[in-house]
Formats: C-alpha cells, structure tokens, sequence
C-alpha cells in the first residue's frame, strides 16, 4: 500500500516520544542504506580512535626512567605501535605465550591490558552493530498532505446531479473498502500485509454479552442478553495517527448497545423530507413463504434484505433534519442517537431450528401450506418466525480533551450532537477550535458512520452473509444477531481510521475534488502534514541519535590526532617532564627501525647512493642486521666514474651537476623523527 500514498522526506517531529528524542530524519530505502553503511563505517574509526587514545594514556602511565626488563619494553612497543584492538589483543596474547614460562609476572602484567583490549574490541563491535538502532524501517512517517480534503455531500463546490452520478459511487467504494479491512484486519489473528497500513491494526472494543435493556418497559426481547460494545478513549495520536504533542491531542468514545425488540410492534413514523410521515415504521410482504413454493425455480433465489433507520438528538429533541424515523416514546433516549434496522429473510430455509433473537426459525417447512418437499420425504428445514425482524441500537459519544483535569477533560455520554457542543467550549479555551472542527467533521464522515455503511452494503454488512447460499441460511450462532453488531461496529471503526489517512490523501480524481472540503487556517493545515502510516519503503533515523554519534565521534577522533602535540605544547609551556612522551615517540615503527641501523653505522645521516643494513640469515631461526657487503659502496664510487667519463667524452657537461646532486647528503625520515 505504501505506493499509493505520497511520503514526506526530511526532518519532522515524532511526538511519540519527547521533543528532544522525538526529531526525526525519514528518508527512502536506498538514500537509508548509504546512511547505515556510512554509520558503521565511521563508528569503526571511532573504534580505532578511541584505542589510539587509549593506548597513549596506558603508555604514559607505563612509561618510567628506570631501567626495566624485556618484557616492559616489548608491551610499551605493542602500545605504541597496534593499529587497533584486534592487532594489539593479537600482539599481547603472542607476547604473553613467549613469557608465561619465564618468571616475569607476565600474566598480572598482560591479562589486565589485554582484558581491557578485549572490552574494547566487544564495545565497538556491538556499537558498529547496534548504531543501526538509530534507525527504523517498517515504522512511522509523515504523509505530504499536498492533497488535503475530507470529503463531503454538501461541499460548496459540489454538484447536485454528481451526487447520485459521482458521490455515491465513491461512498459505495468507501465502505466496500472499509468492510474488507475490517473483515482481514479486525479478528484476532496474525496480521497481512494489507493491515500494517495504519499506526494500530485495529480499534479495540470491549465485549458485554448480558448487558441490560436500554429501554423501559418489556419492548426488548431480553432484560439481560444484550450487547454492549466500548471502544474505551481512543486518543488521536496514539491511535489514529494525527502528529501532536499532548495539548493538541483529542479522544473520543462511543459505546453501542444492541438490544432486539419484539417484531408486529410500532415504532414511530417514518421521516421523509418534502413528504408526509408515513403510517409504519417498515413495510414488508408477509406471505412470501406461501409464494415461494409456487414461484419458478429458475428465478432468482431467496435473499436477505436489511434497512436502517436514525435518529439523532440535540439538547433533548428530535432534529427531524438529520434523521429518518420519528420513535415512539417507548424508544426515545435523547441522550443518544436511535437505530432501528430491519431484516427481512425472504423465505430463506433454515436446516435447523434456530434461537437467535433475530434470526428466529422454528416454523416447519413442511406443512399443509407450504409444501417444500414430498410428504413422504419429510425434511428438517424451517421458516424464519417473522417476515421482518427489528433491532434497536443506541449510540452514545463522547469527547475529551486530555491535557485537561480529569473533572473537566471529558463530556457526558450522549448524542454526536450534544457531545460536540459539549467539547466545543473545552478547545475554545485554549484557541484550538479550527483543529477540533477538522477532527470531528472527519470523524462523523460524509454521512452517518453507523446508518451509511448498513445502508450501502445491504445483506454484506452482516456477518450471517457467509452462512447463505441456495436459498439457504445457516446453520447458525447462537448469537448471530451479536456477531452482525460487533461487524457493524468493525466497519464503522476501520472507517474511521481510513478516513483520517483518506482526508490528507485526498480524494483520487478530479470529479471526486467537487465534493472535497479542504482546509480552511493553518491550524487545519498543520493537521493535514501531521498524519502518520506505517511504511516499509522508507527507513527513519532519530536525529538526536544521530547527532550524538557525529559530535562524540568527531570529538574523538580530532583528540586522537592532535592528543600528542597537545601534550607536547603543554609540555614545553609548563616546562614537564618529557621521558615518558620521547618513549612513545621512539617506540615509533619508524623510530625503531632507525635505533637498528643506527647501532651499524647507517643513520641518522645516509648518502642517496648508500644502502642500509641486510638480513644475516646465519642463523635462520634468529635473524639479525648487518651492514652492506664490504666492497658496495667503492662499485658504485667507480661505476659513477665510468659514467662520467663516458659523458665527459660525449660532450655532456652537465652530468657531474647531476651526479652530485644524485649522491647528495640527505636526512632520513626517521631522522626528522628524532628531532620533534
């Protein structure tokens, strides 16, 4: 899914974690992986560094003006001259084999240092390792929102006819969406990769299964079998989402109660804008058992229908506007919205008896009237009980704003209605009413969330749709009815969560944009570039992490060059002590090597035309120095003189300039060396 939405690159704030912690770098894969690889590399320079500075400081504390054995100098000689921790565990562990049998203390004397080489080496090597922790793939980042704009039947811009040839299509798409999100990301089992879209799988409920009537009387079927479902707080960042620090953060709640009334009852007159009320609540043909035996079979077989009809409540009345059904005072709660859905089985066959309040079947198929099969093969299919059977839901809201008191964060459980006015005084408090009029205009959806996705759907939207086929339902749970609300309440949740990703997307193409309600202050527009998705085609890196890696290891490895001469500059200002920094120098590779051929003679000062010490392999097992072959220099003094002579006849007089400046006396290196 990550293709389909426009990522911000660069750096943002991840309000998950504190201000500091939370900077953020996201960049993609590729531009990621030459990061990564970049840190590794430079943590393992900080490594060397770090061992360079190490083994100075160890030197300088070993270093003494008395007269020591052979084994002081050869580790003086490891600390001076190991490129890093593995050479110097290498050297040391070499040095301690050629000294434990001698009677030196060499393993109180190596062990420690070579204990603290291994430290280092282990560190370094889990911070190469772990430097990559740094950063993340597989988690949040930031959509662009170029596109912002939640969309809206009665937008300014929107044509009425497109309402019919371009809104309703889009909203049929919408819930198909959201249904099949719901259906592979709500149960609990192990996620798809379709599901690790948004920053929670899912918005989780809490299950009452005997929750009480909500209404007076005896009109529910069952005073303590009811269905109460509780999304609990669902906090904008943390599940939705929205980009925030605390005090811009909203919540909200709203609890389901689902209980089944009797049927043949009268629920109120059904609401039509620009008509009279009608005299019945739903309408339906009750004899179509009777026809179905003497319908073709070649017809269309029986199916589910389902209708939904609202009410919605402000301040303790009915707002006719908004809603489709008028309830008989039996059923009014004005402190929540009113559902009413109606299934009608349309002469389905039952294999079984079935006990659902809602899907109640014990009508025997075979009868007098109704002869479905032969009476000398009797069958155990049955009728549903009724024709059409009602459901009442109750809805209830609530808002909250969490940076507040705990008296005072939330409203009281009641309709949409009175839940935003409620909340609305609560955000103009802090002037943030912009940001809070965006969250619940998408939060509520272009149209009722719990009425449009039944509506649109139909017989899909129940979760019975996957027991029907050949003109047969079933067999069924015994809490069916249940199962169909908790579809219900999936659908309206992952609705709610595609909503948000969907308004800074905006929508798809161009006919669509008519209907698109897009930010109106900045306030509004700094919720569009603040929503988060997960994404595995982008990698972050903290910021903070970063910065900490590149400043200490900078500052370590600046220290490790200009260590020496610093103590040298210290040294000379204050007039101290100098044994132990000369040793370090003269423990020098190059140092080293002058101190052999120095003994034969060779340096500090050697001709360019003179050759240095050989190998003496008289004795193989130890090989020595010694100085050239006697004879070289006097073959070399003469083949210069033939050459001169030679050029001398030719007319060049320029050789003897160029001869001299061959044999020239020159300054070693390790000469130069000496004389820092």
């Amino acid at each position: 899914m990550d293709a389909h939405y426009e990522i911000y690159t660069g750096i943002w704030t991840d309000w998950s974690h504190n201000k500091l912690l939370g900077i953020t770098l996201t960049t993609t894969r590729t531009h990621g992986s030459f990061l990564i690889a970049f840190l590794s590399l430079f943590v393992a320079v900080i490594g060397t560094s770090t061992w360079k500075i190490c083994c100075f400081i160890l030197h300088y504390i070993y270093s003494t003006e008395a007269s020591r054995d052979a084994l002081y100098h050869q580790r003086q000689a490891i600390l001076r001259n190991s490129a890093n921790a593995s050479t110097g565990i290498s050297s040391l562990f070499l040095l301690l084999k050629a000294w434990q049998t001698q009677s030196t203390k060499a393993y109180q004397r190596i062990l420690p240092l070579l204990a603290f080489s291994c430290l280092i080496l282990a560190a370094f090597a889990v911070a190469s390792t772990f430097s990559s922790r740094i950063s993340s793939v597989g988690t949040a980042v930031l959509l662009s929102g170029t596109n912002c704009g939640y969309m809206y039947p009665l937008s300014k811009s929107s044509d009425p006819m497109g309402l019919t040839t371009v809104f309703q299509p889009y909203l049929s798409q919408k819930h198909t969406s959201d249904a099949d999100y719901a259906q592979e990301c709500y149960p609990d089992i192990q996620s798809t990769e379709g599901c690790n879209t948004f920053v929670q799988r899912r918005l989780s409920t809490s299950v009452i299964r005997n929750a009480f009537c909500p209404f007076p009387g005896d009109i529910c079927k069952s005073q303590d079998s009811n269905l109460l479902l509780d999304t609990g707080l669902v906090d904008s960042h943390n599940d939705l989402g929205i980009n925030a620090p605390p005090g811009h953060r909203y919540q909200f709640r709203f609890v389901n109660l689902g209980p089944s009334s009797y049927a043949r009852y009268y629920y109120g007159p059904r609401l039509q804008v620009g008509r009279l009320q009608s005299h019945h609540t739903y309408q339906y043909m009750a004899n179509q058992k009777n026809q179905f035996v003497k319908e073709n079979f070649t017809s269309v077989r029986p199916t589910m229908d389902i209708d939904v009809y609202g009410a919605q409540h402000a301040n303790g009345s009915l707002v006719p506007v908004l809603s489709n059904i008028a309830p008989i005072k039996e059923l009014e709660r004005t402190d929540a919205d009113l559902y009413i859905a109606f299934l009608s089985l349309n002469a389905l066959l039952f294999p079984e008896k079935s006990d659902d309040i809602w899907y109640s079947a014990h009508d025997f198929a075979f009868n007098k009237a109704n002869k479905v099969v032969s009476p000398n093969n009797p069958t155990s299919l049955y009728w549903s009980d009724e024709p059409a059977s009602p459901m009442g839901l109750v809805l209830q809201y609530q808002l909250c704003k969490p940076d507040l008191p705990d008296e005072r964060r939330c409203t009281e459980l009641s309709s949409f209605i009175d839940a935003y006015y409620s909340a609305v005084a609560l955000w103009e408090e802090s002037k943030s009413g912009g940001p809070f009029e965006w969250f619940t205009s998408i939060l509520q959806g272009p149209q009722d969330p719990l009425l449009s996705p039944i509506k649109v759907l139909g017989q899909t939207a129940l979760d019975s749709i996957t027991l029907m086929g050949g003109g047969f339902l079933g067999p069924l749970r015994e809490n069916q009815w249940q199962l169909d609300v908790e579809k219900w309440t999936n659908i309206t949740l992952a609705s709610i969560q595609k909503s948000f990703v969907e308004a800074v997307t905006g929508p798809p193409n161009a006919q669509q944009k008519d209907f698109q309600v897009k930010p109106e202050d900045n306030s509004q527009k700094r919720m569009c570039q603040n929503q988060k998705i997960l994404s595995t085609a982008y990698t972050n890196f903290s910021v903070f992490g970063l910065a900490l890696i590149l400043t200490v290891g900078g500052i370590t490895i600046i220290l490790s060059y200009i260590l020496e001469p610093l103590v040298v500059w210290i040294q000379h200002r204050r007039n101290l002590d100098v044994y132990a920094r000369l040793e370090w120098t003269m423990n020098g590779t190059l140092q080293l090597q002058r101190l052999a051929h120095e003994e034969l003679g060779l340096v500090p000062v050697t001709e360019k035309c003179e050759r240095l010490g050989v190998m003496d392999l008289k004795e193989k097992s130890h090989p020595k120095l010694k100085a050239p072959p006697p004879g070289l220099e006097e073959i070399l003094k003469e083949e210069s003189e033939d050459r001169l002579n030679q050029d001398q006849e030719s007319g060049k007089d320029d050789t003897q300039e160029e001869l001299t400046e061959l044999c020239t006396p020159a300054r070693s290196s390790s000469s130069e060396i000496s004389n820092q």
